[in-house]
Order: C-alpha cells, then structure tokens, then sequence
C-alpha cells in the first residue's frame, strides 16, 4: 500500500513538473534533492551499526555481534545488501523514501549456506526495505568522512548505518579489473623505503577462463600470465589466511595511487 502510494506520489511529481508555479520548483528541488542524495550513497560502503524502535528500545535481530556484517553498495538503480546470504533490490529514492520498484521477493546472491541468527538478520532487513523506509543522511561531525544513514521503517524500526568511503571515492575512478595468481605462502623481500618487507607473490594473469584453472598451476585455461612479482603492499580486502597454503586466483581492481610514495598502484578486492 505504502509502494503503491510512493509510486502515485512519483506521479504528481512529474504532473507538477509540466505545471508552472511554485509547485514546478518544488518537484525540481526534490528531484535535484534525490539524485544529490543519490551520488553521495553511491559513493560510500554501508555498515550496519546497531538498530531500535522510535522510543529507542534496541532492536537485536539488527545489531551485529562479534563477526556477523551487513553492507549496503547502492548502484544508480540498484541496492544489494551484503550479509549471510545477501540479496539485491531494484530501487528509487523518492520524497524522503527508499521505494522499491516491484513486489516480487529481493533476489538472492546467497553462495554458501546461511542459518540462525545472520538468516535472521537478513530477513529483518529485507522487512525494512519492503517497507519502503525513509531515510535521513547524517555528515560527519569529526572531520573525518565517516557520515551516517538512518532508514525507518513503518514498522518502527530505525537503522542505523556507517559510511565508509568506496575504493573508487578513494582514489578517483573506477580503476582497472585484473586478475591475479597469489602464491600460497608470503616471502621476506625488500623494496624501496621498507628494507624489510613480507611480501605476496603475485602474477598478473591475461584472457584466464573461469573454471579450468587451478592456483598455482600452469594448465590449460590459465592463459597467458606474466612473470611472478614481489608485492609488498597488502591487497585491500584479502585477509592472508584465506591463502592457507593453497593459493588463490582473484579478480581484483588497480587503482594508480595519487599520493604514491611508495607503490604507484593499490590493489582492491571487488566489492570494497
């Protein structure tokens, strides 16, 4: 009911928009209001901080606990939230609100099996989305951009997240996707400005075919790959112990650093 209202409101916008007349001003000041509102979301990873009730009661099922995580990455005109299965929805931003744009249930990412508590988290948020929350941004007060993001809920939940600066914020562009070969185990190295360095074994790999190439391996479907290299600084987003002696093949983003004093490149997991 409150969609189909949001959408008839959508509506009088764009009647008020063929109209003349403080109302004109009004439906253009909104719009410009969105898309500003937009850019900013786009430009930030969401974290989930701590949820309550309009009276302030916590609420819980979405307050993380030790390692449970939710993201939210908004697209132009989509939201994909990042937890124990994840899904995505199609949105617009509408008078003050998160209007989803169909009533079919959010799609699932969901890879690895997902039960319990972060099960239940997910759903308490898809609830919130469902309802066509309103949202309030919140800048910094700290001098550093870290701003904050609320969305209500009709069902008296408010939801609070953090915002933390995409990779593409950070260095100034969409950067370029590569690919890597990590050799399982790290190895003392030396670079300029840090004699003493543990570094990841890098190889750059070019055309690789999904799903016929194993770590490490010079087999077919690797495709051409370049020779192996020392790299000292970390890799954003990849935690070593996903290495476990094995290895891992990554599609990564390089990004030319602007305030390079060392590595005139950072390289970034997707999805930072």
């Amino acid at each position: 009911m409150q969609a189909d209202s949001a959408r008839r409101s959508g509506a009088a916008l764009v009647l008020a928009a063929s109209m003349s007349g403080p109302i004109v001003a009004h439906a253009i000041d909104a719009r410009e209001q969105a898309v500003a509102d937009i850019e900013f979301l786009i430009r930030h990873n969401w974290h989930l901080v701590e949820a309550h009730t309009s009276k302030g009661e916590p609420l819980p099922v979405l307050t993380p606990t030790g390692n449970e995580e939710m993201t939210l990455r908004f697209e132009r005109s989509l939201l994909r939230v990042t937890g124990c299965r994840g899904f995505s929805e199609d949105f617009f931003l509408i008078e003050g609100r998160i209007v989803h744009w169909t009533p079919e249930p959010a799609t699932s990412t969901m890879i690895l099996p997902c039960s319990g508590r972060p099960f239940q988290m997910d759903e308490a948020m898809a609830v919130v989305l469902k309802g066509d929350p309103s949202y309030r941004l919140v800048p910094s007060t700290d001098g550093i951009e870290r701003p904050q993001l609320e969305l209500e809920s009709p069902a008296d939940m408010i939801v609070v997240f953090k915002g933390e600066p995409t990779a593409e914020t950070r260095y100034g562009g969409p950067g370029d996707t590569i690919y890597f070969d990590i050799a399982p185990r790290t190895v003392r190295c030396s670079v300029p400005d840090q004699p003493a360095c543990a570094c990841l074994q890098v190889r750059e790999l070019f055309e690789p075919k999904a799903g016929t190439y194993r770590p490490g391996h010079d087999e077919i479907g690797l495709g051409n790959a370049g020779p192996w290299q020392m790299l000292c600084d970390d890799i954003e987003g990849l935690d070593p112990a996903e290495l476990r002696d094995r290895g891992l093949y990554l599609r990564l983003r390089r990004f030319r650093d602007p305030s390079a004093t060392g590595a005139a490149f950072r390289y970034v997991t997707f999805g930072r």
